[in-house]
């Protein structure tokens, strides 16, 4: 096989991460390829691309999609146009967002915080959700601990709450509202 040049005129063995892109080949080994994909796929020429639905497949994803069709009259959203104000909060970005912090998300966590006190802050909480109470067992993944003065650098145990992810993300929307455990109420 012969490497041919690029656009710029040098040759490279690998483009694009793969050894033969680039590549001249030559007619004995082009004829050899179409002859094995010919016979491969009953005579019908296929790339090693994708699949080839059948008409019937092909058929029920295009109902499927009708059905899901949101264009025009269909969307919920037609004829309807943002206000200034949610255009303006749609770009913002750091500081101009509603939503920030103070840039709070980029603290470290003190040095204590570790996968081994974690663990020890879920156990104390029996594995459950302290707001609310699912299980480990239930939720089927490694319960989250929160910091419940979301201060990152105070690791007091009587801080921290095992949450599950979706009460996590609702202790950092609403941080006015102080979390309550429920090993504490």
């Amino acid at each position: 096989m012969v490497v041919s040049p690029d656009a710029r005129g040098r040759t490279r063995r690998f483009v694009n991460r793969h050894a033969n892109r680039g590549k001249q080949l030559s007619a004995e080994a082009i004829a050899q390829r179409t002859a094995t994909r010919l016979a491969k796929n009953d005579g019908v020429y296929q790339t090693a691309r994708g699949w080839k639905h059948t008409e019937e497949t092909r058929a029920r994803i295009a109902e499927a999609n009708r059905r899901r069709d949101l264009t025009g009259e269909r969307n919920p959203f037609y004829g309807k146009t943002h206000t200034e104000e949610s255009r303006s909060k749609m770009g913002a970005r750091g500081e101009q967002h509603p939503h920030w912090k103070g840039g709070v998300g980029y603290f470290p966590y003190g040095p204590e915080f570790t996968r081994k006190f974690k663990r020890m802050i879920r156990e104390r909480d029996n594995q459950t959700c302290q707001r609310c109470g699912i299980t480990r067992a239930e939720y089927g993944k490694t319960l989250e601990v929160h910091h419940i003065d979301h201060d990152k650098a105070n690791n007091d145990p009587l801080n921290l709450a095992t949450v599950c992810a979706s009460c996590n993300v609702w202790c950092w929307w609403h941080q006015d509202e102080p979390l309550i455990p429920l090993n504490r109420r």
